[in-house]
């Protein structure tokens, strides 16, 4: 999923930087970093200029880009929250922790990516293995670190616009940044802003809620507008033929019995989006300053506004004898049966689309002192704080208040609600039906974390290095309601109370690497060590030990490195799920152990305050090699293993009442069992009744060399699942999911690889990229349709870059690089999932289909 990069000024050479093979990585040890290639843990580096190739102007389409990405991730503008995420190896986005220049975002869950300029990365550095020795929580299934900028060469602007061939979220943005650099000062600067279109359910997948030409299901609802309704045991509805958009009848003879091919909803032709538009504008400094030459001060601020919008379609109102809102009655005088109304299914669409509109702000800050003690000792002392403000409101026909729809049922003249009519309710009718259902998270949070480090002695191979750290965290929770919402009045009589969470967690780590054996040709020793180890305890969920170990070996001097690393890896639960208070509803639940029988049952959710971290043991082994007789080429396989347990899930209430799962509170049966007419009570409140297991394969090549005039790179990147197994809580046990299209977690493609061949003569730079996703079963839920094969996914993307100053020699000219791109040229659709009657929505494929572009950039 790649977009044009407005901010990536001028063609880079295919051999730039050293090339990134070559770089030397801080990610996985804080202690000096290594080589990106040969070190002893896997590491993937993206540099400026391959985000440039790829055109990406989101970090997130750079990210799920990546072969290691796998199943579910939050796909920005795909929900309600606005946040985008990325999930290394499919076990879930929670588990790959987020840096930024080494530091982490500090707030709840996965750091937002799009907090980050993308126009101001100087390269992106994945750590594919678990580094929680290293960095604590969250770093259970990898770690990418985002390397901005610390410096500039003067004042930079770009503009970029980019258009899908079908529709559909087409994207405008441009920046603005200044850096500069003298001995003892770097500064760099950016301003930036965003602005996305909706991608409308209509414009892609079936272009319809109704899914069977696709070998789906027909997802229409059976909520309309005009409503239909029970009368006499029949189901009406206002016969539409008779009586247009905005009219009524109190004729008995104007309503037709209700015929769901015919008079059923569908939402995608009401305008629901698969993906919400947005508008952002984010900023980003960094400053550095020698106080001496031993001495440098160090900060950094990044800040971003987005306001999002996110449709629906349209909500429901069932209305009847139960429940919060009761019968039309006979009184109504728009009723024309003269008899109160009940089972009626309405959609309000006089109010228009219903959705969300998301508003987040988003703070964070660095700032610290790093320097020399003397003898070869180091110390740095950083602290990071983040705020962050999210607001979520409903718009439309959403946020209905059951007090004021009662109230405007039961009103007696011309200004009483009408729900049989077509679409003609007016403003006067219509006042007090809607609630004001709005919620604010806040979430503050900082971190302090000291580090002194040294080398202790020589061993003939190089230093041994040493790192000792400790670390403090505070994390502060907020969320606020609506009146709407905290006093029973919305339509499924909420009673939500405002809540106030905090935890800290307090570490102390080490790091310890040691060469042996001599110099190397390829790494600075033939043998390296790194031994890191942390304990973690949190206020609120316990405490944690982790150690890690890896080696690399120069086996073959100047040809072949080999290299193994084992680590254990926690994530801690999220302040919401140990603290998330209890909610219900009501329904009917067919007991699994009595043939099905229905039972009237009220089903408990909520967090445990006694959830444990989530634990996992992580190994890797593989080889790279790097001849010294063909500089620019590296090819190398990792192996990889990751075992989960503890996992937090929701527990399955069939599995619960069989007894194949034990949830911390079991459920509860007898007559009228809860005073509201339920036979049972089943808690479904979180707990770590869950387990993953992940390996496979990944193989990486890469080659730099030049032609004549032109300059090349040539970049090949796999991932091969060898096995996917998870045990969600439902009593089955572990599952395989290899190779499958699961509808909860996403896509587990056997094999996912990236090709990017780039060449630069002169003043052009251009590449194409390869992309192919395997084949997938389509595991439907239940098996009512069996499982359906989705094709193996191929795309081809182009982008070109040309130096018009170059080019032309004018000094107006000078500086000025145009961007042009094409992903996806070959068209290839989204797959339909039928697992979702739908598209995907987890950025395996690319919703954008055939997506074109253009950018100018200009270095005054």
């Amino acid at each position: 999923m790649a977009q044009a990069a407005g901010g990536q000024e001028g063609p880079l050479p295919a051999t730039d930087t050293a090339s990134t093979e070559d770089e030397i990585v801080v990610v996985g040890s804080r202690l000096a970093g290594g080589p990106a290639k040969t070190g002893t843990l896997p590491v993937e580096v993206i540099g400026a200029d391959e985000i440039a190739a790829t055109g990406a102007t989101t970090l997130q389409q750079v990210l799920t880009q990546l072969p290691s990405a796998a199943g579910a991730m939050k796909l920005d503008g795909s929900d309600i929250y606005g946040v985008a995420s990325i999930n290394l190896r499919g076990l879930g986005d929670r588990y790959t922790l987020v840096l930024v220049n080494g530091r982490r975002i500090v707030g709840e869950g996965p750091g937002n990516l799009n907090l980050i300029p993308t126009n101001a990365i100087e390269r992106i550095e994945v750590l594919k293995t678990g580094a929680s020795a290293v960095y604590g929580t969250d770093a259970l299934a990898g770690v990418v670190n985002v390397v901005l900028k610390k410096s500039d060469d003067g004042l930079r602007a770009s503009l970029r616009y980019g258009a899908a061939d079908r529709g559909g979220l087409s994207t405008l943005d441009g920046s603005l940044s200044f850096g500069t650099e003298s001995e003892t000062t770097r500064f760099y600067a950016i301003a930036g802003y965003y602005k996305r279109e909706p991608l409308r359910q209509a414009d892609r997948g079936a272009g319809s809620n109704d899914a069977r030409a696709f070998g789906g299901y027909d997802g229409r609802s059976d909520f309309t507008s005009p409503a239909n309704f029970d009368l006499n045991g029949v189901q009406y509805i206002l016969n539409t033929d008779r009586v247009g958009p905005g009219q009524f009848s109190n004729n008995p003879a104007d309503y037709r019995p209700f015929d769901f091919e015919r008079d059923a909803h569908d939402r995608a032709a009401w305008g629901a989006t698969f993906i919400g538009e947005s508008e952002r504008y984010s900023g980003y400094v960094s400053l550095e300053h020698d106080l001496s030459p031993s001495t440098t001060l160090y900060g950094d601020l990044m800040a971003k506004t987005e306001k999002m919008r996110v449709t629906a379609g349209s909500n429901v109102l069932p209305i009847g004898e139960g429940g919060l809102i009761g019968p039309v009655p006979a009184s109504n005088p728009y009723n024309p049966f003269g008899t109160d109304i009940s089972g009626l299914n309405l959609r309000l669409l006089d109010l228009g689309q219903s959705g969300t509109i998301v508003r987040n702000r988003e703070i964070r800050a660095s700032v610290g002192i790093r320097g020399e003690l003397g003898g070869g000792w180091k110390y740095d002392v950083g602290t990071d704080l983040y705020s962050g403000n999210q607001r979520i409101s409903f718009f439309g026909s959403a946020g209905f208040s059951s007090v004021g729809l009662r109230a405007a049922l039961n009103r007696t003249g011309a200004d009483a609600l009408n729900p049989f009519c077509n679409r003609c309710n007016t403003p006067a009718q219509l006042a007090g039906v809607k609630a004001d259902l709005t919620t604010t998270q806040k979430v503050t949070a900082w971190n302090i974390s000291p580090t002194i480090s040294g080398e202790l002695f020589d061993t003939g191979s190089g230093p041994v290095k040493l790192l000792f750290g400790v670390e403090y965290r505070n994390l502060v929770l907020t969320e606020d309601y609506s009146t709407g919402l905290q006093d029973g009045t919305d339509l499924f009589g909420r009673r939500l109370v405002p809540f106030k969470y905090s935890r800290n967690s307090k570490s102390v780590f080490g790091e310890l690497k040691i060469p042996l054996l001599g110099e190397g040709e390829i790494n600075p020793e033939r043998l390296g060590v790194s031994i890191a180890t942390r304990y973690e305890r949190f206020s609120d969920a316990g405490g944690a030990f982790v150690p890690a170990v890896s080696a690399a070996l120069e086996a073959v001097p100047g040809f072949l490195v080999l290299r193994a690393s084992y680590n254990k890896a926690f994530n801690a639960p999220f302040l919401s799920e140990l603290n998330q208070p209890e909610t219900f509803y009501i329904e009917n639940f067919n007991d699994p152990r009595n043939n099905n029988q229905p039972l009237r049952a009220r089903f408990v959710s909520g967090g445990d305050p006694n959830l444990k971290p989530e634990k996992a043991d992580n190994f890797s082994a593989g080889f790279v090699i790097k001849p010294s007789s063909m500089p620019g080429l590296t090819f190398g396989v990792d192996y990889f293993s990751i075992r989960q347990r503890d996992v937090i899930v929701a527990p399955d209430a069939n599995a619960i009442v069989l007894g194949r799962v034990v949830p911390a509170r079991p459920f509860v049966e007898g007559v009228n069992v809860d005073g509201a007419g339920s036979d049972i009570i089943i808690y479904q409140n979180l707990f770590n009744g869950g387990s993953k297991q992940f390996s496979g394969l990944d193989g990486e090549l890469s080659y730099s060399y030049k032609m004549g005039e032109a300059a090349l790179k040539t970049t090949i990147t796999g991932s091969y699942l060898l096995d996917v197994k998870l045990d969600t809580g439902n009593g089955a046990g572990s599952q395989s999911v290899r190779g499958t299209y699961d509808p909860s977690f996403g896509a587990y493609p056997r094999f996912r690889s990236r090709a990017i061949q780039s060449a630069t003569i002169g003043p052009v730079s251009a590449s194409v990229t390869l992309n192919h996703v395997s084949s997938l079963q389509d595991a439907v839920p239940g098996g009512v349709m069996g499982s359906a094969r989705i094709g193996a996914y191929d795309t081809v993307d182009l982008n070109a870059m040309i130096d018009i100053g170059k080019i032309t020699n004018s000094g107006v000219l000078g500086g000025t690089v145009l961007t042009v791109g094409i992903d996806n040229i070959g068209n290839r659709r989204s797959p339909f999932i039928l697992g979702l009657n739908e598209v995907d929505l987890n950025g395996t494929y690319d919703l954008r289909e055939r997506f074109f572009y253009v950018g100018i950039s200009k270095k005054f």
